[in-house]
């Protein structure tokens, strides 16, 4: 069986970083290779934003240090924009169409659009489905 290669959704990241938990174990597993991860350029730049908040207390320059860390263990793939209408929500079209674009075989997301969408091949899953997938001994 190939190796599964996860790209993560903006919100996993965040969630990884600011609550812990199965998004925090997910991209712990992608860092130690449990399986390929994958994001974009586009995914890290709406983190930075996020992050940056007033609510979250982030500075740039620590946002931006978080970032360039997921990009040392992480395939980034060059998309920035979506060319391509793929789901409901046309802001989260760059997401599908990074995946897409870096072959990914799973796309981890909370959000409920997008898991609900039909995405030409992508297997689209929870945190929790992704952490339960790289345990499987075939996906290392």
């Amino acid at each position: 069986m190939s190796r599964a290669r996860l790209f993560l959704d903006t919100n996993v990241l965040v969630s990884a970083v600011l609550f812990g938990g199965v998004p925090e174990r997910l991209v712990d597993a992608l860092r130690y290779s449990a399986a390929d991860g994958l994001v974009s350029l586009h995914v890290l730049s709406e983190f930075v934003d996020v992050l940056t908040r007033p609510r979250f207390g982030i500075d740039e320059a620590s946002a931006m240090a978080l970032a360039e860390e997921i990009a040392s263990f992480a395939e980034v793939v060059p998309v920035s924009a979506a060319s391509g209408l793929w789901i409901a929500d046309p802001d989260d079209d760059p997401v599908v169409e990074a995946a897409l674009v870096g072959r990914a075989t799973h796309l981890v997301t909370g959000d409920t659009l997008i898991l609900a969408a039909k995405t030409r091949g992508i297997v689209v899953l929870t945190p929790a489905e992704a952490v339960s997938l790289i345990d499987e001994p075939h996906c290392g």
